[in-house]
C-alpha cells in the first residue's frame, strides 16, 4: 500500500492523512525513518491556507460536481487531523523540521491549532450544513453533529446529544500537541507567549473526563469518559454530562502522554477482564459493561480494531519501560508485562485463525470472526488497511520482544 501511495484497500481511491500519520506512529522502531517521513509528507499535501488538514478528497463524478460549483473538494470536517501533524514530530528525525516546504505548512497548522485552543473550552463536532439536514416545515431533523474523529460514524456515540466533545481530541491530542509545539516553536519561527497557559488549560480539560467504574473483582477503578455531551453554559460556567463508557481510545493517552501507575493498573485490569475489554480474539473497542446497547453489528461497537489494539500495546510498552526505569513496584511491572503478552497472544491467534489481518473483526463465543460475516453487515471492512497491517507488525514485534526477556 505504501508503494501504491494509499492507506486503504481497493474500495477507496484516496489517501486518508490521519491513517498515514497513525500508521507512521505505530511503525516507530519498525518502519524506516524514510518511510515514516514519507507518510507524514503525504498527509500534509492538501493543508489549506487556514492551516486545516483534510480527511479525504472527493473522487469521480462527485469531484467534478464540486469543481463546477467551486466547492472545496477536500473533506475537512474531522477535528483530530491538525493535532496529529504536531504529535508525530516527536518520532521523526530532526532533519524533517529543516525542510522549508514542511515548515511553512506546519506553521499554518500551528496557528490554526492555537486559535482553536485559545477560543474554545472544548473541541466539539461540527454541525451538518443545513443542506444536508432534512427539513420538515420550519423544523430540522437529524441535526446531530458530524463525526469529527476517527470514529466517523454517527452511531459511534449513539447520537446521545447534538453537542459531543470526544475524549481523544480533547484530553489527549490537543494538550499533547501543544506540548510538542512549545518545544519546536523556534524551528517554526514562532514565539508563543501564552503556550504554558494553553498547556495548563488543556491539561485541565483532561480532568473533566475523569470518572470511576466499579468491578466486583477489583473495586473502584479510575477511567475516562468516552465523551462529554449536552454541553452548554449556565451563568457563564461550562456545564456538561459525561458519556461514561469504557473505551479503547484511552490507549492514545498512554501512547502520547504519561500517566501514573494507578491509571496503568486500572487499564491493565480492565484489559484482562471479560467484563470490560478482554476476549480470546483481542480487546474490544467498547467495553462490555456499558448501558447503551452497543453490539458487534456496529462498526465502532463491540468489535476489535487491530490498529487501536496496537496503540494499546504501544502505550503499555512505553509505560512498561517507564515503570522499570523509575522503579515502580515489581508486581505492577509484571502486571503490565502479563497484559501485553495476553493481549498480543489473543490477537495473533485471531490473525492465524482468520488467515488474515483485517481492519476489524469480532469475537463470537470465544472465536474470531470477520466483521462482515454477520448477517445484515455489508461492505469490505474485513480487508487489510495500512494501519491494521502496521499495527499487526507492532503486535508481533512486541510479543517476541517480551518473550526474549525470559
Amino acid at each position: 500500500m505504501l508503494l501504491w501511495h494509499k492507506t486503504s484497500g481497493d474500495r477507496f481511491g484516496t489517501v486518508f492523512p490521519r491513517d498515514w500519520m497513525e500508521a507512521a506512529d505505530l511503525g516507530v522502531h519498525d518502519l524506516t525513518e524514510e518511510a515514516r517521513e514519507y507518510m507524514y509528507t503525504a498527509s500534509m499535501k492538501n493543508i489549506n491556507k487556514k492551516g486545516q488538514g483534510w480527511h479525504e478528497d472527493v473522487v469521480g463524478e462527485y469531484r467534478y460536481e464540486h469543481e463546477l460549483s467551486g466547492q472545496d473538494i477536500f473533506d475537512r470536517k474531522m477535528l483530530d487531523i491538525e493535532p496529529h501533524y504536531l504529535l508525530g514530530l516527536k518520532r521523526l528525525s530532526g532533519r524533517y523540521l529543516k525542510k522549508k516546504e514542511y515548515i511553512e505548512k506546519l506553521r499554518r497548522v500551528a496557528q490554526y491549532l492555537l486559535g482553536e485552543a485559545r477560543d474554545r473550552d472544548l473541541i466539539m463536532f461540527k454541525e451538518k450544513p443545513k443542506e444536508e439536514q432534512k427539513e420538515i416545515g420550519q423544523e430540522f431533523q437529524e441535526t446531530y453533529y458530524r463525526m469529527g474523529n476517527w470514529r466517523d460514524n454517527e452511531w459511534s456515540f449513539k447520537k446521545i446529544s447534538e453537542t459531543i466533545a470526544p475524549f481523544d481530541v480533547n484530553a489527549v491530542f490537543y494538550p499533547e500537541a501543544l506540548k510538542v509545539l512549545k518545544n519546536i516553536q523556534k524551528e517554526l519561527r514562532m514565539r508563543i507567549r501564552d503556550i504554558d497557559e494553553l498547556i495548563d488549560k488543556w491539561d485541565n480539560v483532561r480532568k473533566l473526563y475523569e470518572c470511576k467504574t466499579a468491578t466486583d473483582k477489583h473495586g473502584v477503578l479510575p477511567t475516562y469518559a468516552f465523551a462529554l455531551y449536552n454541553i452548554r453554559k449556565e451563568k457563564g460556567k461550562l456545564k456538561y454530562d459525561k458519556f461514561s463508557v469504557n473505551h479503547l481510545d484511552e490507549s492514545y493517552l498512554y501512547t502520547y502522554g504519561d500517566v501514573s501507575d494507578k491509571q496503568i493498573r486500572s487499564f491493565c485490569l480492565r484489559l484482562l477482564d471479560p467484563e470490560f475489554f478482554y476476549t480470546p480474539s483481542g480487546p474490544l473497542l467498547i467495553a462490555r459493561n456499558n448501558n447503551f446497547g452497543y453490539t458487534t453489528q456496529e462498526y465502532h461497537g463491540l468489535v476489535i480494531w487491530t490498529k487501536q489494539a496496537a496503540f494499546t500495546i504501544l502505550g503499555l510498552s512505553k509505560h512498561y519501560k517507564k515503570a522499570k526505569k523509575e522503579g515502580w513496584d515489581e508486581e505492577m511491572i509484571q502486571l503490565i508485562r502479563k497484559t501485553i503478552l495476553i493481549t498480543c497472544e489473543s490477537l495473533i491467534k485471531a490473525f492465524c485463525s482468520l488467515k488474515a489481518i483485517p481492519e476489524l473483526h469480532i469475537d463470537i463465543q470465544g472465536k474470531p470472526k470477520f466483521y462482515t460475516d454477520q448477517e445484515g453487515v455489508q461492505g469490505k471492512m474485513s480487508k487489510v488497511q495500512l494501519w491494521s497491517a502496521v499495527g499487526a507488525r507492532r503486535i508481533f514485534r512486541k510479543y517476541y520482544d517480551m518473550l526474549l526477556e525470559e
